[in-house]
């Protein structure tokens, strides 16, 4: 059994693509937005200290994101995402 039964689709963006989305879903006003992005900064960090370190010092020019988790009304995601592709 896996974490959870629900379809999640992955779908495929460049690094500006992401931090666009990423950026548009944090000017919405959405009640029940739950964002999680995922830089090149968590992936190459071996701890959390290391992480949150690298994290508060860096700009917003050196955070290079490779995803981004999203969880929204269904609506807003398809409008944001609907021209990406499914990965396979």
């Amino acid at each position: 059994m896996g974490i959870t039964q629900l379809p999640i689709p992955i779908l495929g963006a460049s690094q500006e693509k992401i931090k666009e989305l990423r950026n548009y879903f944090h000017s919405l006003e959405i009640e029940d937005l739950v964002l999680v992005d995922f830089s090149t900064i968590a992936q190459q960090s071996r701890t959390y200290d290391e992480y949150e370190r690298e994290m508060y010092s860096a700009n917003e020019d050196d955070l290079h994101y490779v995803g981004i988790g999203i969880c929204a009304e269904k609506k807003a995601i398809n409008k944001a995402t609907g021209s990406l592709s499914l990965i396979r």
